[in-house]
């Protein structure tokens, strides 16, 4: 049996979810703070070890893949790309936009920075199989036959 930092258990060496659910009361509050105090909840800071970086990953979910794209200048959630785009390049790591939709079968993975470009993601929509190998792959890593047989069921 393993425990996380807080003395919870781990199912299958994976932290379990702390709450199930963001503080959107926390949210809203900051939002009283004013227009300038901007922030940005970071999805996922991907890491394979204590000290081993691997990429900054934002999600979105969407209903339709096929017609999804990064914001651009002057669009909603453009100011907040571009300050999660700074904190990967400040560490060092790649930094990716993500959609996915709502039964997490397919994803649609969009570079943001150089070094995201650099690493090749997958460039059309993909399968929920197929992240779950690039995610690996970043890692310097196989995607392992159980996490295989955990998202199909063994029928890749």
């Amino acid at each position: 049996m393993t425990r996380d930092l807080f003395g919870l258990v781990a199912k299958d060496n994976v932290k379990p979810e702390h709450t199930s659910r963001r503080d959107i009361g926390l949210f809203r509050r900051h939002r009283l703070y004013g227009l300038h105090i901007n922030q940005e909840d970071i999805d996922f800071l991907e890491y394979d070890a204590p000290t081993q970086l691997v990429a900054l990953i934002e999600y979105k979910l969407a209903l339709d893949l096929n017609h999804v794209k990064p914001p651009q200048a002057g669009e909603p959630n453009y100011a907040n790309l571009c300050a999660l785009e700074e904190l990967a390049n400040r560490a060092n790591i790649p930094c990716f936009l993500t959609f996915y939709n709502p039964d997490y079968k397919y994803y649609r993975v969009f570079p943001i920075n150089q070094l995201a470009y650099k690493a090749g993601p997958p460039k059309e929509k993909t399968s929920e199989y197929q992240y779950a190998t690039f995610l690996h792959w970043l890692r310097g890593r196989d995607i392992p036959d159980e996490v295989k047989v955990k998202l199909y069921g063994g029928g890749f």
